[in-house]
């Protein structure tokens, strides 16, 4: 099999898809064969189920190395787990401006969950300056794609007043 139909195998076993049954054990075997041929997206599962303890004990070092390597592949989920590692010093060393890099670069691909840690970071000024300005902008792309966390704090800035 090729990286690709590895891949596409690990999907149908971690989603129960196609007629097989969920298995992540057999998913997390695949990933890695996928992963460890190149594939950018067998990384970035790599490093959810290491970090969600998915069919394999929980690992945060070696889901920030998988992580790191799908991240700086261009995989917009990678990197969004990756600031959520970086930002919470798990698994690697806390380091919140580079959590803001990835969390930038991830939303910038159009990835919601980037988008709304984004403006709540924003909103709240954490690691960042405070700014409502940018915090509206990040949480209105997200609301688009119907992220319900944005949602709210969109709601959460009209209903204080905060830069709207």
């Amino acid at each position: 099999m090729t990286s690709q139909e590895t891949y596409e195998q690990a999907i149908r076993y971690y989603e129960g898809k196609e007629g097989i049954e969920q298995c992540y054990t057999k998913a997390y075997a695949l990933f890695l064969e996928a992963a460890e041929a190149g594939s950018i997206d067998a990384q970035a599962y790599l490093g959810r189920m290491l970090c969600m303890g998915e069919g394999v004990t929980k690992n945060d070092e070696e889901a920030v190395k998988w992580l790191r390597l799908a991240a700086e592949g261009g995989n917009a989920d990678a990197q969004y787990r990756l600031a959520i590692q970086l930002q919470k010093g798990q698994g690697v060393v806390k380091n919140i401006e580079e959590a803001i890099h990835w969390y930038l670069t991830s939303a910038d691909q159009g990835y919601a969950k980037a988008q709304c840690k984004l403006g709540h970071l924003y909103m709240y000024g954490t690691g960042v300056e405070e700014n409502y300005e940018e915090a509206h902008k990040w949480l209105r792309l997200a609301v688009a794609q119907n992220d319900h966390s944005a949602q709210w704090l969109l709601g959460v800035m009209y209903q204080c007043g905060k830069g709207v």
